[in-house]
């Protein structure tokens, strides 16, 4: 319409008619520059006093329809207009328009639900760290906001870039430099750098305080051109609000409203959710914690704070994303199933957590009668379930169709409660019938009548059954059985009864059924990994000399009893307590990790009695976890959500068999009676299983009988399978609480809570409380018997269990197994009290779970070939078997509500135990370290002496008494802090209490597993130097001939590299300014690193090449050294003072000069005069010249690593040049030390077949992974591709161990024949020669005779011997039978120098007179035989000489006479080598008969057996 623009003058009224000037035409000139302003009286316009409008000229028009822009400004804009006509002798109003806004468009009369907006609702007042605070009270701003159609903020609605207008209540620009001239567009426009500010009431001036009212503010969409006025529904928005640190913006909204146009005014948006009762509940309310602080990392917060950080990580954008169910308002009534289905904590939902609520949510009070009411947030309630009517199906009529389905499991439920009783009560009846009907008379010749007949088919296995003796058939048969005691109301009374207990089992003898095969299956499924317990069982018999002697071999360490000890004591290597560190390590971190799900547990158990603040959500307390340089938080989230997974997979099975959340009571009850019993199945199985101690004793096993490679295999996947096990056996127990929840000891009392659409839920409701009653109490009662050992060990249990695994476990029955074996054990009572204490007592406990029982059993099983040398035999670690128990006990405790607390102190007190108090485990109460001590303990000592006994003998007591002492109070302080901290924390303190108890979980874990892993190791190491030292001991003598070094220039690589490389690392991070990545600095310095290493080795080497280059030499060296240093040192100090340049310099020289003159050594000289071969040669020729780069590698990484992380987290560390004096040495050695430690692992590897190829395949991986894709992938894939190569490796070197043969030589006893002297001095020779055949021979002789026997039947040979010797056989056998493990030899018979060259003279032993043995090898005639003569011959024969392929067919005394040489004299009679002279005339003899005897062939018919 076009026309005169009018408008109210000053002091004017709408009914004076000669009001208007010209002036409003600026409202109409299509120019958003000029505007039109009001003259009102003091510049405060009353309703109806300041007008605007068209006069048409005359014409009659009807305005349908309008759009106003106002200005932004609050004093210069209304909220409700009136439309008015002129009547002819006044304005009359027609209508009167609401909601008006400012700075955009606004159109009236509009449809009801075509505009949305987002209205400020409340200021948030708090105080985010590190956020600067603000002098005035800023606007709100809003950074974007986004609309959508549907619950899960996919379906965008179109925006202004789509022809949607935007409204605004107002925008501030006056003061806003970066947005000045701009609009609510800026909301809009996709891009997170603009910014909306309300206008909140401002004067226009900067720093002045605002005034943002509640529904004054607000921002939004009219989609009214863009649909032509169709409705629009938003079920969800994403809104960013802005923190900027300006004087005048922006102080974000804790509450917004999310608004809707009805047609008239503006409302909350509504939404309307059906009851099951058909009543309506509008859902319309606010949307709360909308500005929540910024999630940082506590380092990362307070260098924010301290002004380290950029405050972007603070003050920047951040969306929240809401939908309906998310509404502060939306909470629904539900039915009692959510007990059973869901946690009530907001934080065990996620769609909850996000909104921000805290507390309890499903439901929002779990007071005693409290009305069962949710938020719509929890996870049954999300979809697919229906919550709004919207989402309901409706009729034709359009009202809503119930959602309980026709068939279901509710309705199956319900129905079959009211079929099965009858059934049991009909099946009771005919049992009692059967039972009743007499038996009758054969005929008259005894032959079977019909009703005989009848009478066996149908009612004699009722009888047999009740004659059968068992407890069942006892039981009945006393209720159906009238005695003569019995009177006619005693009778009624028990059959009656009888009835009744039918009755009961028919409705509850299906779900009995259903629970034992869900319980089996589960069973099935975590007992599927028993089979690491079966793999880990040895192949070697340790009761078999030869398997003993193959294990050794495999393992490379010496025979049981050959080990070397000082004073009984094995001393570790250094490498040993490298071990001892990296065991102190790694099972520290892993403990740590462990502990963040116990932290979950426990703050749950206390969440549930509501003893601590239920707003502060666990994942609140892990978030204040120390970052130690890497990154926890993730780890810290897998934790916390691996409950959330397993309770989500839970909940899924549950709604999806029902087709949403439950709303019958007797489905509900009987599911969770059923999920009792297969609790109780499974529980009763796992502790009498003793499933945690066979893994445990798999683990000790597979330590100590498989090499190395498939050790860590075996053992890195028990810990896991175990620890994967324990975590969802505990969240099993986690719900398993809720069942309890639902349990009534009144069956018939009523529940208004559930709303249930079946009729006739009686006979469910009522069978099933009593099905869950006595479900319940079953699990408590068979819990606690089986948690105190009252059914550990019992055959009928074990023995199915053993049968799978191949272990006979019924050997544990201490009551005897079979029929005559009792059911449970009663000799000890309340076996768990001091379990749980960690307390150990002979008679008790130790006797009620069997310790000492199941470490002999399962050692003796699994064939553990390790000896206890205070016991006296084979068995597992008794401290392993009792932190096993532990964690067994946990299970049960947490069945009850609080039992995680609880639970969690019997795990851990038993780890290790705290106190043992008795002798049966007789290596648990002694001091080993301290008896070998004192009993080295001279009469008189020196005073040096002295001092050097009295620090072993504080090392001992510090390894025996002191180390155990301080790792038990580690374990109690860890138990303690996490207890007593968690339930101090609030969201007052959360920050400052979690941290600080984070601290002290990790100290108590240093100290713990320091003096658990390390301490030991190392003070028995120190031991054994200490005996070295001593002047008093007695030394064994220096070897004559010199042993290069071999450790030395390992260590001398790691050193020089790990110098090198820290510099370049160090140098490329910080000032070289070529953008790599800490990674690629780390990667570029390590390479560098590497391979300075091989040169430096190369470059000594040419000097030890070098003829008398002695000094000369020694001085290039310590040049050598200096320019390392001096470089490495000027790269990590470039742009810093120089005196911390020389500072680095002296530390680095101190370190790289003595590396290189001591590392790169030559080799020493022995006794003979002779010096050692090069120790750098070996190095160079072999595949251990990789070690060295190995260890700078890593070295590098230790020490860069850390280095870069810290001044990257704190740069004002970089510009400290005192600390820096610190932190760089300490990297720099810590480098060194894990590079050493590296170096001597992989040095290791490399000597070892095995070892080569899981190093080269592994190195491959680590290559072509991290340079393709990423160093993270990397690096575990090269490991483990590594670790399974040297296994496989290993698998066929055991498998060739397996065909050599290992078989110890017998002495047998033979008689031979002495004939008369005929011959003089060789008489009767021979008396005929044996064929191959019969495989011996009858020597008949009176004097001294060489010759070689067989024994009958077998093809392996062995010596005729004499047996008359008295003690020098024995001591032959000593010197001649000793196993060396390096030689890998199969003859366990051979003597040294062996003059012959026959390949047939295994041995020459001597035989006399009328006393004659036989050598014999019984081995397995399925081992390859020449493998084992091969290796006999190795052993026998002398350096240089050659080793036959195979061993010549021949065995006669002929074949043996031909080749030998004959001797001048004929030593005397006795052991000894065939080589002496004299043996020479009598083997020349004895071959000239054999020749006689074959030409003649007369010998074939004297021979003898």
């Amino acid at each position: 319409l076009t026309g005169s623009a009018i408008g109210s003058a000053k002091d004017a009224i709408m009914s004076d008619s000669s009001s208007g000037h010209a002036i409003p035409a600026l409202a109409f000139d299509a120019d958003h520059t000029t505007s039109w302003e009001a003259d009102c009286p003091g510049d405060n316009c009353q309703p109806g006093t300041a007008w605007i409008g068209l006069d048409m000229m005359g014409e009659q028009h009807e305005v349908r329809c309008f759009r106003i822009i106002q200005s932004g400004r609050r004093d210069a804009q209304v909220s409700e207009i009136n439309l008015a006509a002129w009547v002819g002798s006044e304005f009359e109003v027609k209508v009167t328009y609401n909601g008006l806004g400012g700075n955009s468009w606004n159109q009236r009369p509009a449809p009801p639900d075509t505009m949305w907006r987002v209205a400020y609702a409340e200021r948030d007042d708090q105080e985010c760290p590190g956020v600067p605070p603000q002098k005035y009270i800023r606007s709100w701003g809003v950074t974007e906001i986004e609309f959508f159609n549907d619950d899960a903020c996919t379906g965008k609605l179109p925006g202004p870039e789509d022809n949607v207008d935007v409204i605004c209540s107002g925008t501030r620009e006056v003061g806003m430099a970066p947005l000045s001239g701009t609009g609510p567009q800026l909301a809009f426009d996709g891009k997170m750098t603009t910014t909306w500010s309300a206008q909140c009431g401002s004067s226009g001036k900067p720093n002045e305080d605002v005034d943002c009212r509640p529904g004054v503010e607000w921002i939004g969409l009219d989609f009214n051109r863009r649909f032509s006025g169709v409705p629009v529904e938003v079920r969800c928005m994403k809104v960013s609000q802005s923190r900027s640190t300006g004087s005048e913006c922006c102080d974000p909204a804790k509450t917004l409203n999310l608004e809707r146009w009805n047609g008239t005014h503006w409302v909350l948006a509504v939404w309307k959710h059906i009851t099951d009762e058909n009543v309506v509940q509008n859902i319309n309310g606010p949307f709360t914690n909308m500005a929540p602080c910024a999630d940082l990392e506590p380092e990362v917060e307070d260098a924010v704070i301290r002004g380290e950080a950029s405050t972007n990580l603070v003050t920047g954008v951040f969306t929240q994303k809401r939908n309906r169910r998310e509404n502060e308002a939306c909470i629904i009534p539900s039915p009692g199933s959510i007990k059973l289905l869901s946690d009530s904590f907001c934080d065990k939902h996620s769609t909850c957590r996000e909104a921000g609520f805290k507390g309890y949510c499903c439901p929002v009070d779990e007071s005693p009668g409290a009305a069962t009411m949710s938020r719509c947030c929890c996870k049954f309630n999300l979809a697919p379930a229906r919550v709004f009517s919207d989402e309901m199906d409706i009729d034709q009529n359009r009202e809503t169709i119930s959602n309980a389905p026709e068939v279901g499991v509710e309705m199956i439920a319900v129905r079959a409660a009211q079929v099965m009783p009858i059934i049991g009560l009909v099946m009771s009846i005919l049992f009692f019938a059967a039972y009743a009907v007499p038996k009758p008379d054969a005929g008259p010749n005894g032959e079977l009548t019909f009703a005989l007949r009848m009478w066996y088919r149908w009612c004699g296995p009722t009888h047999r059954f009740l004659n059968s003796g068992s407890m069942l058939a006892s039981g009945i048969h006393l209720l159906i059985k009238r005695t003569p005691m019995d009177k006619p109301s005693t009778l009624i009374a028990k059959r009656l009864l009888f009835c009744v207990i039918g009755f009961l089992f028919g409705s509850m003898s299906i779900y009995w059924l259903f629970a034992y095969f869900v319980a089996e299956s589960i069973l099935k499924a975590i007992l599927f990994f028993s089979f690491f317990i079966k793999w880990s069982k040895s192949h070697y018999d340790p009761s078999d000399a030869a398997d003993v002697r193959r294990l050794c071999d495999v393992l490379g360490i010496p025979l049981p009893g050959q080990e070397e000890r000082v004073y009984g004591l094995r001393i570790p290597e250094a490498g040993g307590v490298l071990m001892g560190f990296a065991s102190w390590i790694g099972l520290g971190i892993f403990t740590l990790f462990t502990m963040l799900f116990d932290v979950v547990l426990v703050r749950y158990a206390f969440m549930g009695i509501k003893a601590v603040d239920l707003l502060v959500s666990p994942m609140d307390i892990l978030k204040q976890i120390p970052n130690p340089g890497v990154d926890v938080s993730e780890t810290a989230s897998m934790m916390y959500y691996l409950v959330e997974l397993f309770e989500m997979i839970y909940m899924t099975a549950i709604l999806s068999a029902f087709g949403g959340a439950p709303r019958c009571e007797g489905p509900v009850v009987i599911i969770s009676a059923i999920f009792l019993l297969v609790i109780t199945q499974i529980l009763v199985r796992w502790l009498n299983y003793d499933y945690f101690g066979l893994l445990r004793a798999a683990q000790t096993t597979t330590n100590k009988t498989r090499p190395m490679f498939q050790k860590t295999i075996a053992v890195a996947t028990t810990a896991g399978v175990q620890s994967g096990i324990y975590i969802g056996m505990q969240c099993l127990m986690l719900i398993s609480g809720r069942a309890m929840k639902l349990v009534k000891v009144d069956p018939f009392t009523e529940d208004p809570q559930w709303t249930c659409p079946y009729p006739g839920e009686f006979f469910s409701v009522f069978t099933g409380r009593l099905f869950l009653l006595l479900s319940a109490f079953m699990t408590l009662v068979t819990a606690f018997l089986c948690a105190n050992g009252h059914f550990m060990g019992q055959d009928y249990i074990l023995e199915p269990f053993g049968k799978k695994l191949d272990l006979d476990l019924a050997k544990l029955d201490p009551d005897g197994g079979g029929e005559g074996g009792g059911f449970m054990r009663v000799s000890t009572f309340l076996s768990i009290i001091p379990t749980t204490l960690g307390v150990w007592i002979d008679g008790w406990n130790v006797e009620g779970y069997l310790v000492k029982e199941r470490g002999q059993v399962y050692a003796e099983e699994l064939k553990m070939p390790e000896v206890c040398p205070e016991c006296g035999f084979a068995h597992i670690p008794y401290i392993n078997l009792m932190a096993a128990t532990g964690k067994q006990l946990s299970l049960s405790y947490q069945l009850l509500p609080f039992g995680a607390v609880i639970g969690k102190a019997c795990e851990y007190f038993n780890n290790p135990p705290l106190l043992y108090i008795g002798t049966e485990l007789k290596c648990l109460v002694i001091s080993p370290s301290v008896e070998a001590v004192n009993s080295a303990k001279g009469r008189k000592m020196a005073p040096i002496q002295a001092l050097i006994w009295n620090t072993q003998l504080l090392l001992a007591y510090v390894k025996d008494w002191i180390a155990p002492l301080v790792v038990r109070i580690g374990t109690i302080g860890t138990y303690y802090a996490m207890v007593y901290y968690l339930s101090q924390i609030d969201r007052e303190n959360v920050k400052d209490v979690g941290g600080e108890m984070w601290m002290q979980i990790l100290y108590f874990i240093i100290a713990k597993f320091g003096t658990w892993m390390f301490l030991p190791v190392a003070s028995l190491f120190l031991i054994g130097l200490l005996f070295k030292v001593d002047p008093s001991r007695e030394t064994p003598t220096p070897e004559k001939e010199a042993k290069p070094f071999h450790y030395r220039p390992v260590i001398g690589q790691v050193i020089h590299g790990t110098t090198l490389g820290f510099g370049m690392a160090v140098w490329l991070f910080k000032d070289s300014k070529l953008g790599f990545s800490i990674t690629m600095c780390v990667v570029l310095g390590a390479a560098v690193g590497a391979g300075e290493s091989i040169l430096a080795v190369i470059y000594c080497y040419a000097l030890e090449l070098c003829p008398n280059c002695d000094l000369s030499g020694g001085l290039c060296k310590i040049t050598f050294g200096l320019v390392v240093a001096v470089f490495s040192a000027r790269l990590c100090t470039l742009n810093m003072v120089p005196v911390f340049f020389y500072l680095m310099m002296s530390v680095m020289a101190l370190s790289v000069i003595p590396a290189t003159n001591l590392g790169f050594k030559a080799s020493p000289w022995g006794l003979d005069g002779n010096q050692a071969p090069s120790s750098l040669w070996p190095l160079l020729s072999s595949a251990r010249v990789m070690s060295g780069p190995f260890g700078v590698g890593c070295g590098v990484f230790a020490s860069a690593g850390p280095y870069a992380s810290l001044t990257s987290a704190f740069p004002w560390l970089y510009r400290d040049q005192t600390l820096m004096t610190v932190i760089v040495p300490g990297c720099l050695f810590l480098g060194y030390l894990f590079g050493t430690m590296y170096a001597a692992a992989s040095d290791t590897l490399c000597t070892k077949r095995a070892g080569k190829w899981a190093m080269l395949v592994g190195t491959l991986v680590v290559g072509a992974c991290g340079l393709l894709v990423h160093w993270a992938i990397g690096l575990p894939a090269g490991l483990i591709v590594g670790i399974c190569t040297g296994a496989a490796v290993e698998q066929r070197q055991m498998q060739e161990a397996d065909r050599r043969n290992y078989e110890p030589p017998r002495y047998t006893k033979a008689a031979l024949n002495v004939a008369a002297p005929s011959m003089g001095s060789v008489s009767n020779a021979v008396g005929y020669m044996q064929d191959d055949k019969h495989g011996f021979v009858d020597v008949q002789t009176n004097l001294p005779t060489v010759t070689k026997a067989l024994t009958p039947g077998l093809d392996k040979p062995g010596a005729i011997t004499e047996g008359t010797y008295g003690d020098a056989y024995a001591q032959w056998q000593a010197e001649n039978m000793q196993f060396y493990p390096e030689e890998q030899t199969g003859a366990p018979l051979a003597l040294a120098g062996d003059p012959y060259d026959d390949p047939n003279n295994f041995a020459v032993v001597e035989a006399h007179a009328q006393s004659t043995g036989s050598w014999h090898s019984y081995g397995d005639n399925g081992h390859d035989q020449g493998a084992y003569q091969d290796h006999a011959l190795s052993r026998s024969r002398s350096p240089g000489r050659k080793t036959p392929k195979s061993p010549s067919k021949k065995h006669t005394l002929g074949a043996l006479a031909k080749n030998t040489k004959v001797q001048s004299d004929i030593a005397p009679p006795g052991p000894r080598d065939a080589s002496q002279e004299g043996g020479g005339q009598l083997i020349k003899a004895a071959g000239m008969a054999a020749a006689a005897s074959r030409k003649s062939g007369s010998a074939s018919n004297n021979r003898r057996s």
